[in-house]
């Protein structure tokens, strides 16, 4: 055994730790963002109720899809409710749309929690981009501002809308 043999193999060692904490941190990393990404948890429940400015009409069926298709010029109003850890939240959603392409959006968040009030104001400032200038019907946010709860709420609003607006 020659005198370098102790270090190299005290260098392997530390060098296979290294990489097994930087593999080891890359899974956590991995588990923690799909785990914290688009899915509703189990205890989840959303509501919601739809309204078209022009008239008394309400979704009767939000299940269906609005995706393709033709949609009625016009400015619509939906609002969901959801369930959060904390307790219930709200947020209402106003399209207008013409010739089946978003041209405006406001949104009005409920913020009965501190917790979700940041989140939900998070949401309100980046979220806009994402949807004004699109095709009603394709409007679908995956996760934005790290409000999952608030961004799957305003994506059932705007399924609404479509499915209000649907020509």
């Amino acid at each position: 055994m020659t005198p370098d043999q102790p270090h190299n193999t005290q260098k392997k060692i530390v060098a296979g730790s290294v990489i097994a904490i930087i593999v080891i941190a890359l899974l956590v990393a991995i588990t923690a963002h799909e785990m914290n990404g688009n899915k509703p948890a189990a205890n989840d429940t959303v509501v919601t109720q739809a309204q078209v400015d022009t008239g008394s009409a309400t979704a009767s069926d939000s299940s269906s899809s609005a995706s393709t298709g033709s949609y009625k010029d016009g400015t619509y109003t939906a609002t969901n409710d959801y369930i959060v850890p904390s307790g219930n939240e709200s947020i209402t959603v106003k399209l207008t749309v013409k010739n089946n392409v978003v041209t405006d959006s406001e949104i009005t968040n409920s913020e009965n929690d501190r917790d979700s009030a940041e989140f939900q104001e998070s949401f309100a400032d980046e979220y806009k981009s994402e949807v004004v200038g699109k095709n009603v019907g394709s409007v679908q946010l995956s996760f934005v501002a790290g409000a999952s709860d608030t961004t799957d709420a305003f994506n059932q609003a705007v399924q609404d809308i479509a499915n209000q607006a649907k020509a």
